[in-house]
This record gives structure tokens, sequence and C-alpha cells, in this order.
């Protein structure tokens, strides 16, 4: 800006003012200005950070961006150069460059090996602030019970083994009359799990990982189906607890777990499912309440003393080719309506519990009964045992039009479960038709097979 208004002055004072400045000093006095601009702080991290792929996000050099800083998502920026990151209070960094920064050690922070509890943390954070915030890239959302379901329009890569890709879901509800810290409670009892939650019929913390800041936990979820084996959930376990702020994150993975697999053998007649990335964010309600409740707003207002829940989930279940994602979640939407209720409803139980305690133990801050290792940011940076990272080129595949269809299958390749469905559906056939074939009626409603014994007796 310095060295556009210098010319300028300098072609009205004197036209071939600036064809008199040698080059070499023109570009002194080009550099310098940019020098004088310098680069923005709100550029550099831990103000802005990696930002996402599938739309436009880009990585960071040397802790620095190089290209866009977007507005705030809470206190978060994230770097990246699409459309997206250029709107509202986005901020230009590309005068920045992170290699000639990163010489000068005062203004650029290092970035200390991030252990799985805050590699998990962070993505959790990343998803349901900057992801959920941007409603453009989601579904319209599916209503119930006050609760709020919907899905990412574009569908990403969780299958460590594979290349399948599922839509991210997201949703939304509140809880009136149940602290933030009793709902932390009932979600982070994996064991106490199994009292209220009825899709799932094992549930095991299998090995404690203090350096690393996560717990290992296995889940069984039974199909219901016959025939149809139960899916099998590796996964690690974070939590974040803030008692000054009632907020409270509690974030699950199942990528690399690998050596939990070491410790606990997967179930060689169970497929193994993964939940890429599940996290709940539970805060209080607004002091006072909130104020503004229209009477068209789909969830029930947050009260003072009430808790607000963001949750996500990125869940392959692995089903049968025939079965899309996007018939998954249509089928089984109602289903996780049916999971807040029941969650809601042992919150409750816990809350009278409480309150029928002494009332130093049940303060709305009161701390977790978890470890503190497990919830409490560690005062200095430390390094994990186990590798762990988020693949961050995360393909993403337009599915918004899919058709919703258990006859989307592809013939081309087979599963072999096709097999054993076929014989089975077969089976089925020839027997009911054998049931129909003998229990015909005729027309004065009498059932043939009472009618043939009686001939036999009269013979």
């Amino acid at each position: 800006m310095i060295i556009v208004k210098l010319t300028k002055v300098l072609q009205v004072m004197v036209p071939w003012g600036a064809q008199l400045l040698p080059a070499v000093i023109f570009q002194a006095l080009s550099a310098s200005a940019t020098a004088k601009v310098g680069c923005h702080s709100e550029c550099k991290k831990p103000h802005c950070v990696e930002g996402a792929a599938w739309n436009g996000g880009l990585p960071l050099s040397h802790n620095v961006c190089e290209h866009i800083c977007s507005r705030k998502f809470g206190e978060t920026r994230y770097c990246g150069e699409s459309e997206k990151y250029s709107q509202g209070d986005s901020v230009n960094c590309t005068l920045c460059s992170g290699k000639d920064l990163d010489s000068t050690a005062d203004s650029v922070e290092v970035a200390a090996p991030q252990r799985i509890r805050e590699a998990i943390l962070k993505e959790a954070q990343h998803r349901l602030v900057a992801w959920y915030d941007d409603q453009d890239e989601l579904t319209l959302p599916y209503w119930e019970f006050k609760a709020k379901v919907q899905q990412t329009k574009h569908w990403y890569s969780c299958d460590p083994n594979g290349d399948m890709k599922v839509p991210v879901t997201f949703g939304e509800f509140n809880v009136s009359d149940v602290r933030p810290a009793e709902l932390f409670e009932v979600l982070t009892d994996l064991e106490g799990q199994l009292k209220w939650d009825n899709s799932i019929s094992e549930a095991e913390v299998i090995k404690e990982f203090p350096e690393d800041g996560v717990l290992a936990a296995e889940l069984v979820f039974p199909s219901g189906i016959w025939l149809v084996p139960p899916r099998q959930v590796f996964q690690w376990m974070a939590f974040k607890a803030s008692l000054k702020n009632q907020e409270y994150w509690f974030a699950v993975s199942s990528l690399n777990v690998e050596t939990i697999h070491e410790v606990h053998k997967p179930n060689k007649f169970a497929v193994q499912a993964e939940n890429c990335l599940g996290a709940y964010w539970i805060q209080p309600c607004p002091p006072g309440g909130e104020t503004s409740c229209p009477a068209g707003n789909p969830y029930s207002c947050c009260p003072e003393g009430g808790s607000r829940i963001r949750f996500t989930s990125h869940v392959n279940l692995h089903p049968p080719n025939f079965l899309n994602a996007k018939t998954i979640f249509d089928m089984g939407w109602t289903k996780q309506i049916d999971w807040i209720n029941a969650l809601k409803n042992r919150a409750r139980e816990m809350k009278k519990h409480n309150d029928a305690r002494i009332e130093e133990t049940v303060s709305a801050n009161a701390t977790p009964t978890l470890p503190k290792w497990l919830w409490h940011d560690p005062a200095v940076p430390k390094r994990g045992s186990v590798p762990f990272d988020f693949p961050r080129e995360m393909v993403s595949v337009a599915r918004l039009y899919q058709r919703s269809s258990i006859f989307s299958m592809s013939f081309s390749q087979p599963p072999l479960m096709y097999f054993p469905l076929a014989a089975l559906l077969s089976v089925l056939l020839v027997f009911a038709i054998r049931v129909h074939r003998t229990t015909v009626t005729r027309g004065d409603g009498e059932d043939s097979r009472g009618l043939m014994a009686v001939r036999s007796r009269q013979g």
C-alpha cells in the first residue's frame, strides 16, 4: 500500500519519476514497505490452524498460514484459499512466509508432538465448531422430540483397511433439567452404559494409557437379525473438563487401534466396525436462561441450570453392498433419537440420586469421578507412546442426491455373503409355499388339514 501511494505521488509530481528510480532501489522500497506491513499475528498458530481439505483448506507452513485465515469459529481461524475462507472477518495472510518467520524463534510457536488425547480432542473441536457452523455443507435436519440430526452433504473416508466413504453425522439437543456435570458422568461411565443403552451388548474398558491420556475400550453392537454378525468396535476415549466454565468434552476414535488389538484380540465372528470420530460437547445453558424462544423453535428452550449438547459421529458399520450409508441413516436416524431420550432419562435418574446426597458433593462444577490425568490438560505438552494422527487427505464424494434404495447393489463382484443370503431366502420361500399348500382354506372357511383328519377317522 505504501509503495503504491509513493508511486502515485511520484507520477503526479514528476510523471517520469518512477522511471527515474533504478530497479534495485524500487525493489528495495517495495521490500521495505512489505516488511512494515508484516505478517498479521492472527495468521500464526495457535490463532490460525490447518483448514479442512474438502472445502479448500490448506496446511500451515512452519506454523504460519500463507493464504487466508477464515473468520473465527469460536476462538480459532482456519487456513485456506477458497471463497468460504474469505467470508466475514477473515485475515489476508499472503504476505506471510512461514519459512522466514521460523528463523525468529520468538515469533512462531513450535508445535509439540500430539498425544492421542490432544489429537482426538482437537479434531472434535474442529468438527463441532467449524464443520457444524457451516450449515451450507450439511443436509436439512431431521427433527423429533426436540432433537436435531443431520449429515454432511459430502462423504468422507472412514475405512482403515479400504476406501469406503460415509457421511459425518451431527446433532444437537437440550436437556432442560440436568446439569452438564451429570450428563458428562453418564456419558463417560462406559460399563454403566449397559444399564440404559439397548444398542450395545458389551462394553468394556480394556486398558488405561496414561502416557497418551486416553482409555482403550471395546463395544459390541448386536445386529438383532439372525445370521447377521454383530459389529465390534475398538476405540480410544479422550476427555476434557473445564470446571469453571462447566464445559465438558468426550471424544472417541477407532483409528490406529492396532495397539489395542495387541491387548484384546478382535472377535473373528464379529465384523470390525469403525467410529473414526465421535464427540460430545456439553455446555451449560446461558445464565438466566435463553431470553428469546420463538414459538416455531424446534428445540426446547435452554433454561438456567440446564445443558446443551452438540454431537458428531463418523460411523462405518460395513453394511452389505446393497445397502448404502444414506439408506442406513434414513432407516436408523430415529434410533439415534431413542438413544438421546434414553440418555436424558438416565441423566435425570442420576440427578435425583445426586440431589439426595450432601449438598457439597453435588455442586454444578463437581469434580469428575474420572482420574484427573484423563480430563485435565497437562501443564507441559507431552509426547505419547502410540503413533496417532487423523488423515488430512479426506477426499470427499458428493452423495447428496444419491438414491436411498436397497436395490442400488452392484453385481459386478458379488460378495460371498450374497450366496448364504440367497440360500436363506430360498429356504424361507420353500417353507412359505409348503405352509400355504397345507393350510389352504375352502370356501366354507374350514382348514383342509382338519377335513382330511375327519375323513380318515370316518374311513
